[in-house]
């Protein structure tokens, strides 16, 4: 590992040095022809900056052109970002990056900070991104790696930021779109933005997408309605106050799960059965669709002094269901059939304090306060037996963060930074009956305390190019869980180690961006999705049953191994390294032609990780479990991503734009559950009794090497404000896993090929 990370550093120093020899070059570098890059406004470290002048390995996506060729959820948007993997998970979406993912169970990952924060409009949020706030967007900045000391959110893996495009004083503007495509989709899109009086202006924003499921049942459906309401009022050049209403409705069945397989290539799935696509789905019918309304207000105050530029920027959010009434079907003996009514409410609060540095002032700084208050109510009454279960998860975030960059020379700038964060998070289970050595009530308080640092260096190389180089930590509340000594989780700490360059070339027609890191990640808390269901077989006649002494024979219970051995089972934490490149390439290769390549290369191992099982487990056919010298989930060595545009000029002063886009992924693994215990009623000599079978889920939960791309073509006017697109996304219709879920019984899966046409018009 350290020959290829000392190889690494090398390149990146060598390709330093060797600009470094040019500097008369850079300076005179400057847009002589029509036809360059162009700059690209970023606000990742809260102030307006050029990107190729902040020192933070990142890539920028315009908003123009997601709406163009259709791109409105999550995964779509960041697809052609090289070392990222979008997970679906019932209503939302969890972001991989450079491999630092959440591979938890549901309920841990809500009582967890992300491993990437998805932020709009710089709103610190815990919550996993439902895309609903996804529509007139401005641009999203993907930033790698901790930012601790810049941002509200503390997660390791790095910021997704999403900025919404905001009121304006001096223009009145609306835009519009519509898009139809395969499985039924409609989608609709609009803004308008109006001044009024000079100091005041209104945007307004909607959009609507309705779609039939990808799966055959009618799942991975679409149904959201929402709408925006950006109020700015600014009284002076130094005052200005923002405030944002919005409102979502959606109304479908979730993302949905598949049978699960091992090959998209197979004819028939493990237990058999023939397959004849990928997006088949586990269970006959979808199921109850889901209503839910979000609702979301947040302002931002902004006061420029001589001394500091202040921000304050609260903001709440709620996301709420209608009481259900559901049936389910119990997955263990005697599976008797159960109706729950449920209910729930789930809301955040935020407040951020921020001063920054004057553009005037002698050196770059930055300090912030954070609070953050979330809460998970959720009931479920079991009607007509004395069953009820109530979870109440309730979370709370303090912190201060601060950072300085200091400029010794007019080409040297060193910068350091700092943050103290307190994270608590309070849980009571209320269930009755208690399951096995369970009290009826559980209260359980866990306490987090962690100071971060970043020490980094910059230096221009040229006009046009940078070097830098930082070390950075981060760390992360783990939620809800315990070791196997009941103790609580130690939180997730990550040291990092940055160095790279941002250059631009050939009077701006060439930009080329590369940074080599290495984590040191502490305490990951790689937990399976889900424990392992142990029966006994008391007679030794190999049928496995119901444990008569802590439950009632006929009650339909089973046994699961003790708390602390079941804790141990599923939720280990251990320690690995990674190290690896990340480049990125823009070229534009002549007035018609533009060529954009993104590189990522990534070794991971743990260097401590193991799932030490009871022996009943062992002797049922599930052996312990060693990840030593093993990667973890999402962490393909390679990911290229690389699109093409040409642009045809047509006679009446249009032109079409044709454009492909390809992916290509190395193998990697998509969970860590090695072997599922399956159930079998079929032999039993009644409903306590079942006997089991171990499933190897080796080839189940690997995800082979694959490609896929898009195709589009865009016809614009003569005044770029009408265009027309049609396109073709996922051309190879493959299936890429994204996660095992249910214990490895089911599968999330990415969407099927999709085509349609998108008409554009703003004025």
């Amino acid at each position: 590992m350290k020959k290829f990370y000392m190889v690494f550093f090398a390149l990146i120093l060598g390709l330093g040095l060797i600009l470094g020899e040019l500097p008369n070059l850079f300076a005179q570098e400057s847009a002589k022809d029509e036809f360059t890059l162009e700059e690209i406004t970023v606000t990742a470290q809260k102030r307006a900056e050029n990107q190729q002048k902040v020192a933070i390995s990142m890539e920028v996506i315009s908003g123009d052109t997601l709406k163009e060729v259709g791109k409105n959820d999550l995964n779509q948007i960041l697809e052609n970002v090289s070392s990222i993997v979008v997970n679906k998970t019932g209503q939302s979406l969890r972001v991989s990056l450079r491999g630092v993912s959440d591979d938890k169970p549901e309920g841990a990952v809500q009582m967890s900070t992300p491993a990437v924060a998805v932020n709009t409009d710089g709103i610190m949020t815990n919550r996993q991104k439902s895309g609903t706030s996804l529509f007139d967007i401005e641009r999203v900045e993907v930033l790698y790696g901790p930012q601790s000391t810049l941002y509200a959110s503390s997660t390791p893996g790095g910021i997704v930021n999403v900025i919404s495009a905001s009121p304006k004083l001096d223009t009145y503007s609306a835009s519009g779109t519509v898009e139809y495509g395969n499985y039924s989709l409609l989608h609709t899109e609009g803004a308008m933005n109006v001044p009024i009086g000079g100091k005041v202006a209104l945007r307004a924003a909607f959009s609507t997408s309705v779609r039939d499921g990808y799966l055959s049942n009618g799942g991975d459906d679409d149904d959201t309605k929402s709408v925006r309401l950006k109020t700015l009022f600014q009284p002076s050049d130094k005052l200005s106050f923002q405030i944002t209403g919005e409102l979502s409705k959606i109304n479908n069945h979730g993302f949905g799960n598949v049978k699960i397989f091992n090959n998209q290539s197979d004819k028939y799935y493990p237990d058999g059965t023939k397959m004849t696509t990928p997006w088949t789905a586990s269970q006959d019918a979808a199921g109850d669709s889901r209503a839910i309304t979000e609702k979301k207000i947040y302002g931002t105050l902004n006061l420029s002094t001589g001394f500091a530029n202040i921000a304050l920027t609260p903001s709440y959010s709620s996301s709420s269901q209608p009481d259900t009434t559901a049936t389910q079907t119990q997955p263990f003996p005697p599976f008797a059939t159960e109706t729950h009514f449920k209910k729930s409410e789930r809301w955040e609060k935020s407040a951020e304090l921020r001063l920054t540095s004057p553009d005037d002032f002698l050196f770059k700084w930055i300090a912030g306060y954070v609070w953050y208050h979330s809460l998970d109510d959720s009931k479920d009454q079991t009607v007509g037996v004395s069953n009820h279960r109530n979870q109440y998860n309730e979370q709370v975030t303090k912190a201060f963060y601060g950072n300085i960059t200091y400029p010794f020379t007019e080409q040297f700038r060193v910068t350091g930074g700092a943050r103290l964060s307190n994270d608590t998070n309070d849980s009571i289970n209320n269930e009755f009956p208690p399951g096995p050595g369970k009290a009826a009530v559980e209260e359980t308080h866990m306490k987090y305390n962690n100071p971060d640092y970043k020490i980094g260096i910059e230096y221009d190389l040229g006009t046009n190019a940078m070097l830098f180089s930082d070390y950075s930590t981060s760390y992360r509340a783990q939620g809800m869980l315990f070791d196997e000594s009941g103790n609580q989780f130690p939180p997730e700490k990550l040291k990092a180690y940055t160095l790279g360059i941002k250059s631009r070339l050939m009077q701006n027609k060439l930009q080329i961006n590369a940074s080599t890191f290495y984590y040191d990640y502490q305490n990951f808390a790689a937990v399976s999705g889900y424990q392992y269901m142990v029966f006994n077989d008391y007679n030794g006649d190999g049928v496995y049953s119901n444990d008569p002494i802590e439950w009632p024979v006929g009650s339909g219970q089973m046994v699961r191994e003790k708390d602390a051995a079941r804790d141990e089972n599923a939720k280990t934490y251990g320690n690995y390294k990674e190290y690896g490149l990340d480049l990125q390439m823009n070229a534009i290769l002549t007035d018609k032609d533009r060529l954009d390549l993104s590189v990522s290369y990534l070794n991971d191992e743990f260097t401590k990780l193991y799932f030490d099982l009871l022996q009943v487990t062992n002797d049922q056919g599930i052996p312990d479990q060693n990840y030593k010298g093993k990667g973890a989930p999402y962490t393909p060595d390679w990911s290229i991503t690389a699109s093409f545009d040409h642009r045809f000029d047509l006679p009446n002063g249009g032109s079409i734009t044709a454009r492909v886009d390809g992916r290509w992924k190395s193998d990697f693994i998509v969970s860590f559950v090695e072997y599922e215990m399956e159930m079998n009623t079929t032999a039993s000599t009644g409903p306590d009794h079942v006997v089991t079978s171990i499933v190897d889920m080796s080839k189940t939960r690997y995800q082979e090497s694959f490609i896929t791309g898009n195709l589009s073509a865009t016809y614009t006017n003569s005044n770029g404000k009408f265009s027309l697109t049609g396109y073709v996304k996922n051309l190879t219709n493959y299936a890429e896993k994204r996660s095992l879920v249910m214990g490895g019984r089911e599968m999330e899966i990415s969407s099927p090929r999709t085509y349609g046409a998108v008409l554009s018009v703003k004025y």
